[in-house]
């Protein structure tokens, strides 16, 4: 009994003397946050992380629900995770992994920017003209920011986004302007009025070296205005007229209501709207 009441005695007096600990550690200043080191952004500022998550300096860094924080900063468009440490003793560090812009789809007089997943980052009135491919014609049938965009024809984009990553390093890449999703092919308008139709069926690797070395030979030959069809595997022929042509009213009401959109707008004007629906 006596040993008994010992031990008792013995681990109520490590629980006074841990609380006794905790507390002033959570009251001293030994861990007083003066350090906050943040994974670098290309699209948030470090006074956004702060105003979104409420960390202060002169706090201890024990008093910080880092599983809370991390939650929080995971809830914008560009972040794809988050991992938030304690670097003792007075030091939080937040690592990012970020989404990185793939594609942009006009939609309802607007511009979505995706990423690879098809997660909708930002939407805007009007975009610059840059590295970045335009889709046009994906049937998007929902939407909210931060979340990924519901398409009818998701396997398309999904070939697509294949397509592109394929062509990116071939020799036709330079002449891309645009990428039209009609018909269950991806139809891409060049800059030399040669479209190049690509359908869901064929080898990729194949169809881009045989597309590219067709592509040349008729810039060679001086011939416009043509397409080159690859539509099932192994199977590619030039016709006469661009598909593109047959589309032609719908794309140029398309294009003038990004030509509208577009009017007087400067880069510092280019923001996103900031809705989610």
């Amino acid at each position: 009994m006596k040993k008994t009441w010992r031990a008792l005695k013995g681990v109520l007096l490590f629980l006074v003397v841990l609380g006794i600990f905790t507390l002033r550690m959570l009251q001293g200043d030994t861990f007083m946050l003066s350090t906050l080191e943040i994974d670098e952004s290309e699209h948030i500022t470090p006074e956004v992380f702060i105003d979104m998550t409420e960390i202060i300096t002169h706090q201890n860094i024990l008093r910080y629900d880092l599983s809370k924080k991390g939650k929080i900063i995971d809830s914008h468009p560009y972040i794809q995770a988050t991992e938030v440490q304690r670097k003792f003793p007075n030091t939080l560090e937040i690592k990012l992994k970020e989404r990185e812009e793939y594609a942009i789809i006009p939609y309802d007089g607007k511009y979505l920017f995706v990423d690879r997943e098809l997660f909708l980052l930002k939407r805007t009135d009007a975009y610059l003209a840059g590295d970045i491919p335009v889709l046009r014609d994906v049937n998007v049938t929902q939407l909210n920011l931060g979340e990924r965009v519901v398409t009818e024809n998701d396997k398309l984009v999904k070939f697509t986004f294949e397509a592109y990553e394929a062509l990116s390093v071939s020799d036709l890449f330079p002449y891309i302007t645009e990428l039209y999703l009609i018909e269950d092919a991806l139809i891409i308008e060049t800059t030399e009025q040669i479209d190049v139709v690509l359908g869901r069926e064929i080898d990729l690797p194949y169809t881009v070296v045989a597309t590219q070395e067709v592509f040349e030979d008729l810039i060679y030959r001086n011939q416009r205005n043509v397409s080159i069809v690859s539509k099932y595997k192994d199977y590619i022929f030039v016709e006469s007229g661009t598909l593109l042509q047959q589309f032609q009213s719908k794309i140029d009401e398309e294009q003038a209501l990004e030509q509208e959109n577009n009017e007087d707008i400067t880069e510092s004007e280019i923001e996103p709207s900031g809705d989610n629906e």
